[in-house]
């Protein structure tokens, strides 16, 4: 952000963010959250120089909020254990944020919690004799799986192409790909909650298959 011009404003930052959540994030043009204020739209600039900006703030806050605690497991934990209790507490701290995930940009996954959650995962990791190279390798993966578990909760993308999907499929004769249409029946009865926990065990399953193999 730029550097500050003028007077300070009469409301502080956690009411700027308290304001923005109100409004909600489809809400939150400098303008109407300036209007909640009771504000010019000028005195904003002293925090945000845009609304994108405003949306990271919240973003963050409420990223915080849900980083609060320790997550590690505890005395005894395999790394199972400990890749399984990263992968939760990364996707807790994500979804916390609701739809204002669309707010998110790369810099806000690297707070200073989020960088010493991964230090501490990666020592547990090395501790139960993994390489560096294996650790970070079993690191990526399953925060990959966290990542695109978090965008299909919550990006409107991700709707947009599976009723594309749908569309195509319906455009087909009744009795054509028949395996395929029971796959989608299926699909509607899986949740985002359902598809998280197979992913997570299929990568931990698979991270010690691959370990057992390189060590």
């Amino acid at each position: 952000m730029g550097a500050k011009r003028g007077r300070p404003p009469t409301f502080s930052r956690d009411e700027l963010i308290d304001a923005a959540r109100r409004l909600g994030p489809d809400g939150i043009s400098l303008q109407a959250v300036a209007e909640e204020l009771g504000v010019a739209r000028t005195s904003l600039y002293w925090h945000v120089r845009h609304q994108a900006e405003l949306g990271e703030l919240v973003f963050a806050h409420l990223v915080h909020e849900a980083s609060v605690g320790d997550w590690t497991p505890g005395d005894g934990a395999t790394w199972e254990d400990w890749l399984d209790a990263y992968a939760r507490a990364l996707r807790r701290t994500m979804l916390a944020a609701g739809d204002w995930f669309r707010y998110a940009t790369a810099r806000l996954f690297y707070s200073r919690h989020a960088l010493r959650s991964a230090d501490r995962l990666l020592a547990a990791l090395l501790n139960a004799d993994f390489s560096i190279e294996e650790a970070t390798r079993a690191l990526d993966f399953v925060t990959e799986i966290v990542w695109a578990n978090v965008r299909a909760s919550t990006d409107m993308p991700t709707k947009a192409g599976r009723d594309a999907f749908l569309a195509e499929i319906d455009l087909l004769d009744v009795h054509d790909v028949p395996v395929l249409r029971q796959s989608v029946e299926a699909r509607e009865n899986t949740t985002v909650d359902m598809q998280f926990e197979y992913d997570l065990a299929c990568a931990l399953a698979g991270i010690a298959a691959r370990a057992s193999v390189m060590r």
